[in-house]
């Protein structure tokens, strides 16, 4: 039977906890490939997206990124997982506003990162889920920015064109829309 008061107590208490990630039993360990593929598939985030920039020469700016965002208290598991891909940054979020216990989130945002150790790594230990299609996409626009196309105003539509970026202007509304008519029209 479940104790309800001490299953209460137990979250309370949990919230809480301050984690030490250099002490903490996460800290060393070594993490199986496909422990990460299984990770990523459910909380990581291959993203593209194209912004609106006074000083960049067609007034927009593309860029890339992977990214993991977790409560802190999994901080442990973004420095092992930082580890075996050897590279990104950790860093901490607050959500105080909110009233949210604060998150870490681990971002690989360089160009050559992405094309030497985040797109290697998923191609060898390919995603199951769902996530395998935005990776698809992500990889296609990669080859746009490796290129540096995404300087240019035939890459940053060939981005627009990519079906990830299309779903995440849809997401953001009219403004991003407009961006996108913008740059079709030009």
């Amino acid at each position: 039977m479940i104790n309800i008061k001490k299953s209460a107590e137990a979250i309370v208490n949990y919230r809480d906890v301050k984690i030490s990630v250099e002490e903490g039993p996460n800290s060393t360990i070594s993490l199986n490939p496909y422990y990460i593929v299984g990770f990523v598939d459910g909380e990581g985030c291959f993203t593209v997206y194209v912004h609106k920039h006074k000083t960049k020469k067609f007034g927009f700016d593309a860029r890339m990124s992977f990214e993991i965002e977790l409560r802190y208290d999994d901080e442990a598991i973004l420095k092992n997982i930082q580890r075996v891909l050897g590279c990104g940054n950790i860093t901490r979020l607050s959500y105080d506003k909110y009233g949210w216990v604060p998150h870490v989130k681990y971002k690989v945002s360089s160009i050559k990162d992405i094309g030497n150790k985040i797109i290697p790594f998923f191609t060898t230990y390919p995603l199951l889920a769902k996530k395998r299609y935005s990776f698809d996409l992500f990889t296609k626009a990669y080859k746009v920015f490796a290129s540096g196309d995404h300087l240019t105003l035939d890459g940053l539509d060939r981005l627009i064109d990519i079906p990830l970026l299309c779903w995440f202007i849809q997401l953001r509304g009219s403004y991003t829309h407009w961006v996108y008519l913008l740059i079709k029209a030009s």
